[in-house]
């Protein structure tokens, strides 16, 4: 007889399949950053491929976040999240900086408060 998954377990909102295809993705991901890095030479392809993995770890974590809610709280929190969003998009207009795009290669459009500081 089939276990039947209790809805309360966290592990019965995952899906395996869709996990193993977005790890496939991610791996196919970092080989094409690597064999891009390696065929232009112009940067480190492990330090390109751990800065990848880091925010690949970053996203993890906020996908273990964002699974311990149920729906009625994400549907509750959504309408802020959309807010901070389009208030960062509407940002982007009023912060961008031809200047600092021209000098960085597009890498930062938008010169934070801060003093400039280039990333080798």
């Amino acid at each position: 007889m089939a276990k039947e998954l209790n809805a309360e377990e966290p592990t019965s909102r995952l899906d395996y399949g869709i996990i193993l295809s977005v790890m496939l993705l991610a791996l196919v991901g970092m080989a094409a950053i690597y064999m891009s890095i390696v065929h232009a030479g112009t940067a480190s392809p492990m330090r390109a491929l751990i800065m990848q993995a880091v925010w690949y770890i970053i996203g993890g974590v906020g996908i273990a976040i964002v699974i311990q809610f149920d729906a009625e709280q994400l549907w509750r929190i959504a309408p802020v999240l959309y807010g901070i969003g389009i208030f960062l998009l509407i940002a982007v207009l009023f912060l961008y900086d031809r200047n600092v795009a021209a000098s960085t290669g597009g890498q930062k459009l938008v010169q934070v408060w801060t003093n400039h500081v280039s990333t080798v």
